[in-house]
């Protein structure tokens, strides 16, 4: 399922910190659910991916490219 997507930030709070959404096909597709977690690696680029315990058997959900 490789993609690429343009995806909005949101402020969240009043502490300066945003999220993105990720939409409910991505979601489905890697086996993901509110409350789990993924870890972003930030080196160039952004990749975020499900963390292992996750029990979701996927790879990446995808990247997006800092510019």
């Amino acid at each position: 399922m490789p993609t690429l997507n343009e995806r909005v930030l949101h402020k969240l709070g009043s502490r300066g910190s945003v999220v993105v959404a990720v939409p409910q096909d991505w979601l489905r597709y890697y086996g993901l659910k509110p409350g789990d977690k993924v870890e972003v690696i930030a080196n160039g680029e952004l990749t975020i991916r499900p963390l292992k315990g996750n029990d979701n058997g996927k790879a990446e959900i995808g990247k997006q490219t800092n510019s």
